[in-house]
């Protein structure tokens, strides 16, 4: 909102350059990583070795969540056919811990389904997997919707060219490796760029703009917490399992509940309902 009051000084419409990761294939690097280190494991294994994870994440306790999700998330991910594999790693990537899911809401919920549910056939390579999951959830869901919010605060256009739809489906029909070689990412967008901007700035690590939430939450706004989070508040919406969230709370103030953006979420929601449903 900061950057789109700024740039409303000064011009009406502004070109942003979101897409270019997902366009590009700029997002593949980790999880394409996790792949290989899952396809060293022998086809013939995979299959032993995922009842053995899924035993070790039955017999790990809950005050170890990390463990006992990591364990069960490669157990579910292990798969001869690696395109379900990739699909499969994609999807637990994103996912909270069954036994934490279960015990956030009063009652029981529905599962909505994503993109995530989807079949995995009709891509050519692991590397389409991760870009189009990225592509359907991630770009209009995350990106997209923060710039668009921002320029509205600011009465400011923008405008998105990488997505220019006719960009999008070229880019789609092109070879995976023009834009990632296994190493640098991007690789087409980096080499036209690199007529235009000095090779030096295109190779700097990435800057992004993600504010210190936790930090604050435990400092400075802490006293949101107190406000929206104390057990009257969370009854009030009739959804959350109040007792478990404040047990959660109470770990995240104490710097020992490793899920932290489950609680930015929960105060999110709190912060609407308080808004917008209480009358």
């Amino acid at each position: 909102m900061l950057v789109s009051r700024l740039i409303k000084k000064h011009f009406k419409i502004a070109l942003f350059a979101d897409g270019g990761d997902h366009v590009f294939h700029g997002r593949a690097n980790v999880l394409y990583r996790n792949q290989l280190l899952l396809n060293r494991v022998p086809d013939a294994l995979k299959g032993s070795l995922r009842m053995l994870l899924l035993s070790a994440s039955n017999l790990t306790p809950r005050a170890w969540p990390q463990l006992k999700h990591k364990s069960k998330s490669i157990a579910a991910s292990l798969s001869r056919n690696h395109l379900v594999q990739m699909g499969n790693l994609v999807r637990d990537s994103y996912s909270y811990p069954d036994f934490y899911l279960e015990r956030f809401f009063r009652d029981k919920t529905t599962e909505l389904p994503t993109p995530f549910d989807g079949s995995t056939e009709g891509y050519q390579n692991v590397i389409d997997i991760v870009t189009a999951f990225e592509f359907k959830m991630n770009l209009p869901d995350c990106i997209l919707a923060k710039v668009e919010h921002g320029n509205m605060s600011a009465s400011l256009h923008g405008r998105e060219p990488i997505l220019d739809h006719r960009i999008v489906e070229y880019v789609a029909q092109l070879p995976t490796e023009y834009s990632y070689d296994g190493t640098t990412k991007k690789l087409m967008l980096r080499s036209i760029v690199n007529d235009y901007v000095p090779k030096s700035l295109m190779d700097r690590p990435k800057q992004g703009f993600s504010p210190p939430i936790h930090n604050w939450l435990r400092g400075e706004l802490s006293y949101l917490l107190d406000e929206y989070l104390n057990d009257k508040a969370l009854s009030a919406s009739g959804v959350l399992n109040t007792k478990f969230i404040s047990r959660m709370l109470d770990r995240y103030k104490k710097s020992k509940f490793y899920y932290s953006n489950v609680i930015w979420r929960i105060l999110m929601f709190q912060m609407w309902y308080a808004r917008w449903m209480k009358q």
